[in-house]
């Protein structure tokens, strides 16, 4: 008897599942719907995303990367994941190489030229001149979806702006800032507040601790990186 109660029980569990499951995907999908006729990039602002006849439209082409690049659980672009997504694809070619596999080689021969525009700044949200530098000429600079940048001289025009690597350009820069107490140990905040409709996510802080050579991304934001609210 009591075998027959839970077959039973298993049962109806089932049943309720399999009557249930459909109705929820469905609220699910209807949900996704809604968000992608409403999203910030379904309708955007025809007179300035129209590009000239016979081009490619710019308005459309920032639809298309937008929800091809969204989690629709989460419905936005998880850009927390590029950190992670480019550490493994560093590990990959790395091991390839151990193998032989040449093909994925990350060495490049083919040089290019910088054709333009020029003389063109971006937004620059964040600047720090690097204290360990007994000039006081080094300085490093962050822009909006545009990543961390460095100067060896910022007095000289024909100095160069190097950026940190590739997988920089990638992110917001928002903040830059070394530790007081240990001019080597510099923080980079990622990502813009809320505030516009095309504000750039980040990928959280980094860390370095070797004056701005190398950056890990931290697991846990140090306190006192965290400015304390006021209490009313």
């Amino acid at each position: 008897m009591r075998v027959f109660l839970l077959v039973l029980i298993a049962a109806f569990m089932g049943l309720a599942a399999w009557v249930l499951l459909p109705s929820e995907i469905e609220r699910e999908r209807e949900a996704l719907r809604d968000f992608l006729a409403s999203h910030p990039y379904a309708q955007p602002n025809r007179e300035e995303t129209k590009g000239p006849p016979g081009l490619d439209d710019p308005g459309e082409a920032a639809k298309f990367e937008f929800v091809r690049t969204l989690d629709p659980a989460l419905v936005l672009v998880p850009t927390e994941r590029l950190y992670r997504a480019n550490t493994i694809g560093v590990e990959m070619i790395r091991d390839s190489l151990r193998f032989g596999l040449t093909a994925f080689s990350p060495e490049v021969t083919t040089t290019w030229s910088e054709r333009g525009p020029d003389n063109v700044g971006g937004r620059t949200r964040a600047i720090m001149f690097d204290p360990n530098d007994p000039n006081g000429t080094r300085v490093l600079a962050g822009g909006v979806s545009g990543g961390l940048w460095s100067t060896s001289d910022i007095t000289t025009d024909g100095t160069p702006w190097v950026k940190q690597n590739d997988f920089w350009e990638n992110l917001a820069v928002t903040a830059i800032a070394y530790d007081p107490g240990n001019t080597s140990i510099f923080y980079v905040a990622t990502g813009e507040g809320f505030f516009n409709i095309d504000a750039v996510r980040g990928g959280g802080i980094f860390q370095s601790t070797d004056a701005g050579l190398t950056y890990d991304r931290l697991a846990v934001i140090p306190p006192f990186l965290v400015q304390p609210r006021s209490r009313a």
